[in-house]
C-alpha cells in the first residue's frame, strides 16, 4: 500500500536487534549518546593501531623513549602513575584471592605443613589463623589451640599455657578477648599471611611493630619486639 504523498512519514530512530538463545528482543533504539561513545571508541582504536604500527619495528629502549614522550607531551603523567597503582592494586587483590582460595581447601595438617611455623609462637598464630579464617571461630580458648594442633599432627604443646603467653605478650600475634579468650591481632594474621617466606615474615614484623609486655610468669622486662622472644 502506498503513502499518499502529502502524508509525512514517521521518522524512525536507528535500532539494534539483541539475539538470544532461542528467540530475541525487540529492537531498542540507538541513543545520541551512543554514536558519540562508538566514535570515541572506533577513534581510539585506530590510534593504538597506528601507535603500535609505529612502534613495533623500534627496540624495547625506543618504545619506551617514545611512550614517556607522549606521555609527557600531553602531561598525561599523573593520570599514568593512577592507572598503574589501580592495576598493581588489582593484580596483587587478584593474586591474594587466588592464595586464599587455595588456603581455603587445606585441612589443618596441610595448612600448618604450608606455614612451616619455625617457632612456639608462630606455631600458635597460624593455628589461631586457622581457627579465625577456617573455622568462624574468632574467640578461642587455650584448650581449642590444643585440640587443633592435636588434628593437625603437631607436636605437642609441652607449655601450652606459657607458649599462648609468649604469642600474646612477648611476640603480639594474639591479644586477650575476654576472661580465658584470647583473639588474633592484625600483626599475627600478616605474620601467618607471609608464612613461609622468612623475609616477607620480617617486613611483617616491621610493618605491625610491637612492645613487647611484661611477661606474666617469668618477670622479663619490656623491649622492643623487633625480633621473636621465646
Amino acid at each position: 500500500m502506498s503513502v499518499p504523498d502529502d502524508q509525512e512519514k514517521p521518522a524512525e530512530e536507528p535500532k539494534i536487534r539483541a539475539l538470544e538463545t532461542g528467540g530475541s528482543r525487540g529492537f531498542q533504539p540507538l541513543r545520541r549518546e551512543n554514536y558519540e561513545d562508538a566514535d570515541s571508541g572506533v577513534s581510539e582504536l585506530r590510534a593504538m593501531a597506528e601507535c603500535y604500527r609505529a612502534l613495533h619495528p623500534l627496540s624495547d629502549e625506543g618504545k619506551v623513549r617514545s611512550i614517556l614522550w607522549i606521555i609527557q607531551s600531553y602531561q598525561l603523567e599523573g593520570l599514568f602513575r593512577g592507572h598503574l597503582a589501580a592495576t598493581g592494586a588489582a593484580s596483587h587483590a587478584g593474586t591474594e584471592s587466588v592464595r586464599n582460595s587455595a588456603e581455603d581447601d587445606l585441612d589443618p595438617r596441610a595448612f600448618m605443613g604450608a606455614k612451616k611455623p619455625q617457632t612456639q609462637t608462630e606455631r600458635i598464630a597460624c593455628l589461631a589463623y586457622y581457627l579465625t579464617y577456617h573455622r568462624g571461630v574468632r574467640h578461642f580458648k587455650a584448650k581449642d589451640i590444643d585440640a587443633l594442633n592435636t588434628e593437625a599432627a603437631g607436636q605437642r604443646l609441652g607449655h601450652l599455657s606459657r607458649d599462648i603467653d609468649n604469642a600474646d605478650r612477648q611476640s603480639g600475634y594474639i591479644v586477650s578477648a575476654g576472661t580465658g579468650l584470647k583473639q588474633l591481632t592484625v600483626r599475627g594474621e600478616a605474620v601467618v599471611k607471609a608464612l613461609p617466606a622468612r623475609d616477607a615474615v620480617k617486613e611483617a614484623t616491621r610493618e605491625h611493630g610491637y612492645r613487647a609486655k611484661r611477661s606474666s610468669g617469668n618477670g622479663r622486662k619490656e623491649a622492643l619486639n623487633g625480633q621473636e622472644q621465646e
